[in-house]
């Protein structure tokens, strides 16, 4: 019974559940807590509500932010329900203790938001380097976290069968809360994806040694590996700071919430999209609405360019006709990819028309 108490099972308990970010904290803070207990020369089990509101004092005192404070309570929280799961502790007791704590609030400060005119910018930087997969890869990213609100980390650990084109959706499942979430693609994003894949697959074929469980994923180095998200990340900044603009990736992710909210998207459906626990946290956290009439539909960014888009995409088709055509030679499974692609471009265009229907 006593290795139920060590920090060690602890984190062995939360790892189903909670995010690598999560676990990193809960650590961390339960070591502190922990060592508070072994000063009172207490044990786990003899804990009391007194000693919870003398620890939170404690942090209080020091100054620490509201919003670490609260991660403390939370984790301590965890660590208590976690042993009352193993009874290991008494549920009634666990329950006097944590209720009616008073934890400081929490000033929620207006972050940094990327509307209309701060996403076109930084996108026109990365739209010129789409020469090679990591460049492209680059843009690919910045789209999808543009016109999905997707994370980083989901967007980092995408495979090519997580796309959808039959329906144009993209689902991430690499979530936060470990449960997967589906979002509709727009055509700008489906149109660059296509290109990109094309690119991607002749790299995938010039390194055949690339072992399936690192080509299967989306974003791809020149060796045909995995690129960690990390890795990504810095090389997204580093040449956007090359540009003269400093970039970060939570505020694509408001800039959408907001763009939903603007456009009077139900709050319910942007944090699904979003894939909040709560509608709170994205009222509080991702919407800035106020004062923000000019905001238009992000989507619409590249309407200027509609007409364009739809002359490349029939450009692309007739060049698979003409391969489906010359290569009689061609084995049925090849001839079946060309057909599904031109499939596929059709009813692109068929959206694109639709969409040229449409007042920009």
């Amino acid at each position: 019974m006593e290795s139920i108490y060590t920090l060690e099972s602890f984190v062995n308990f939360i790892k189903i559940g909670l995010s690598k970010k999560s676990i990193k904290e809960y650590k961390h803070c339960m070591m502190h807590f922990l060592s508070f207990l072994e000063e009172k020369q207490k044990i786990s089990k003899d804990f009391v509500k007194s000693d919870i509101l003398e620890y939170i004092s404690i942090l209080k005192n020091k100054d620490l932010s509201a919003s670490f404070i609260k991660i403390n309570f939370w984790a301590i929280k965890k660590y208590y329900k976690y042993l009352v799961k193993h009874d290991a502790f008494d549920r009634l007791t666990f329950l006097d203790i944590f209720d009616d704590v008073d934890l400081p609030k929490t000033i929620i400060k207006r972050q940094s938001i990327y509307l209309k005119d701060d996403v076109k910018k930084k996108l026109e930087i990365f739209d010129k380097n789409k020469n090679d997969i990591v460049g492209y890869g680059n843009y690919i990213f910045l789209l999808i976290i543009t016109f999905t609100g997707a994370r980083m980390s989901e967007t980092g650990q995408l495979k090519v069968e997580d796309i959808d084109f039959n329906t144009n959706h993209i689902t991430f499942y690499n979530t936060k809360n470990k449960k997967p979430r589906a979002v509709k693609m727009c055509d700008c994003l489906v149109h660059n994806l296509l290109k990109y894949l094309e690119m991607r697959k002749r790299v995938v074929k010039d390194n055949s040694d690339a072992s399936s469980t690192q080509t299967c994923y989306l974003f791809l180095g020149k060796n045909g590996r995995k690129i960690n998200v990390d890795t990504i990340g810095d090389r997204i900044r580093y040449y956007a700071k090359k540009h003269g603009v400093e970039i970060s990736f939570h505020p694509f992710r408001r800039g959408f919430a907001t763009e939903l909210a603007n456009r009077n998207v139900p709050i319910e459906k942007i944090s699904k999209i979003l894939g909040h626990s709560s509608i709170n946290v994205t009222s509080a956290h991702y919407i800035y609405s106020n004062d923000l009439d000019e905001a238009t539909l992000m989507y619409n960014l590249f309407d200027e360019s509609k007409i364009t888009l739809r002359g490349e995409i029939q450009k692309t088709k007739i060049i698979l006709q003409n391969e489906l055509q010359n290569n009689t030679e061609n084995s049925i499974q090849s001839q079946s990819s060309i057909l599904k692609k031109i499939t596929l471009l059709n009813n692109e265009v068929a959206s694109l028309v639709n969409l040229l229907q449409k007042p920009s």
